[in-house]
């Protein structure tokens, strides 16, 4: 077995050395293991960094009205990705010191201008942008309970989640617990409908352990979330808006940055702002985290707004890798406030739907916001299968099943999860369940068998390739053939012949 390990180890340090051929790798295969990062040491220096600018946020915010948050600089704080030290000249504060992000806060909005477009020119910065202002995204309604969005003539949620049960044996308990971060207004703790689907989370407007809602908005989303699946679904409150409905883009990414860094499977994001600023904004800080947070397989579905415009101009409804989501209403038509464009993934279900609410009520509720939980909920479904498939895997299942209803230039069509069980099916040898077999399952499954790893960091399941019941170099190796080319995966239960 030693002399086992040896082989398959030369081999696949041979592969990693010669991986510039495009045939043996998909895009982006060992990237993964290459950023890998201690998630605790990550996890407590983002709480440090995301505690000193709610104390400057606290200290050092200027008064805004409402109508303050159409102006980029109504913050007066910018965001600049520079590694190393600034100069800080002329600003109130700042914080620096998590991700090469420094988080500067000035007297005004003018003063916060002047120094972005200083930082702009100051030769090794990244990108530097308005510290931005995002809001809810809802309206509201009135309807029925439960939502009529998961209703057979629209998403058919019953039928996922029947052959979830059913593949479980009927046994919930059974199933993997599958994490759904709501970052939006917290959640209420107390509310009948949502007992024992309810994690905790962390309030980043007043930095605490207490993310309850003082608003409304994230108890509905996360209700919805919670209509849509099975008990192993929990929620994950974050709160990053406050008791108006308000909150910056420093924040949010605080909120989305905790979700990935605490195992979340699934990322909600009901909110959005204009990014149309003077200087044309493109929230690159915004950009990366969602990026990480999908690379690291959470699925984040963001709603595509509710100003009866291009999305494009919205973000984050407009960053690429996330599911931007479109509303409909119950004749399946494009709701009249929804947000559309080339940036839109999908439609779902997003007006008058029916939710739990603040004060132990149910509210109904219309948006964009309603719409993307409907797709938070189905991606949860799909990670209940193995919460190994990848994000963007479970963005193309997504995708490929939507129903056409007729809507140009709003995504694929109507969330639809009929079918998607026929698409879930395990492939030999793609322990990170992305849908493809490359090094980075080979990787895997070696670090694993050398105790490198834990096995909640592959699908153990489709890692034994001999069948014998157990995982080790053997199945690294089976992978490496067959990524090289030299032979085809065996199947579950087969004897492999090593050379």
């Amino acid at each position: 077995m030693k002399y086992l390990y040896r082989i398959t180890a030369l081999l696949l340090i041979a592969f990693i050395a010669f991986s510039a051929v495009p045939s043996a790798f998909a895009e982006g295969a060992v990237s993964a293991v290459q950023r890998e990062e201690d998630p605790a040491a990550a996890l407590a220096g983002l709480m440090t960094f995301a505690g000193e600018i709610a104390r400057m946020r606290k200290e050092f915010a200027p008064e805004r009205s409402p109508a303050d948050p159409s102006d980029p600089y109504s913050t007066a704080r910018i965001i600049v990705k520079y590694h190393g030290e600034l100069d800080y000249t002329g600003s109130l504060s700042a914080v620096c010191g998590y991700n090469d992000w420094h988080i500067i806060a000035y007297a005004d909005a003018a003063s916060a201008k002047e120094a972005r477009m200083r930082y702009l020119s100051t030769p090794g910065v990244e990108y530097a942008e308005p510290d931005m202002m995002l809001h809810a995204e809802a309206t509201h309604g009135c309807s029925t309970f439960l939502s009529w969005g998961y209703q057979p003539e629209s998403v058919c949620a019953y039928e996922l989640n029947e052959w979830l049960y059913d593949l479980y044996g009927g046994d919930v308990s059974a199933m993997p617990q599958i994490k759904v971060a709501v970052i939006d207004s917290g959640v209420q703790y107390s509310h009948s409908f949502l007992q024992g689907r309810l994690l905790p989370g962390y309030d980043f407007v007043n930095d605490d352990d207490d993310p309850e809602d003082d608003y409304h908005h994230g108890t509905h989303v996360s209700g919805t979330v919670v209509d849509g699946t099975l008990e192993n679904v929990k929620i994950t409150p974050v709160k990053v808006l406050d008791n108006t409905g308000y909150g910056e883009t420093s924040t949010v990414v605080m909120g989305i940055e905790y979700s990935r860094l605490t195992g979340c499977h699934v990322a909600n994001l009901s909110l959005g702002g204009d990014c149309d600023g003077p200087e044309g904004t493109e929230h690159r800080m915004m950009e990366e985290a969602i990026n990480a947070a999908m690379d690291a397989g959470v699925v984040v579905t963001i709603a595509a707004g509710n100003e009866s415009s291009d999305a494009g101009s919205h973000c984050p409804a407009n960053i690429e890798r996330g599911i931007t989501v479109a509303a409909c209403n119950r004749v399946h038509n494009l709701a009249g406030y929804s947000n559309y464009g080339d940036c839109v993934d999908i439609i779902a279900p997003g007006s008058d739907i029916l939710s739990s609410y603040t004060g132990n009520r149910f509210v109904s509720l219309s948006g964009t916001s309603m719409a993307a939980p409907h797709v938070a909920a189905a991606a949860a479904m799909i990670k209940s299968f193995s919460p190994f498939i990848g994000a963007d895997r479970i963005a193309r299942l997504l995708c490929d099943n939507a129903v056409d209803i007729g809507v140009t230039n709003a995504g694929c069509g109507m969330l639809s999860v009929t079918g998607i069980s026929d698409s879930l099916r395990f492939i030999p040898g793609d322990v990170d369940m992305d849908g493809v077999v490359n090094g980075n399952d080979a990787l895997r499954v070696l670090r694993y068998s050398l105790h490198i790893i834990e096995g909640d960091r592959l699908e153990l399941r489709a890692a034994d390739l001999d069948g014998n019941g157990t995982v080790n170099a053997n199945d690294a190796l089976c992978v490496l053939r067959r990524v090289l080319g030299i032979a085809s995966l065996p199947t579950g239960g087969k004897s492999v012949i090593l050379p």
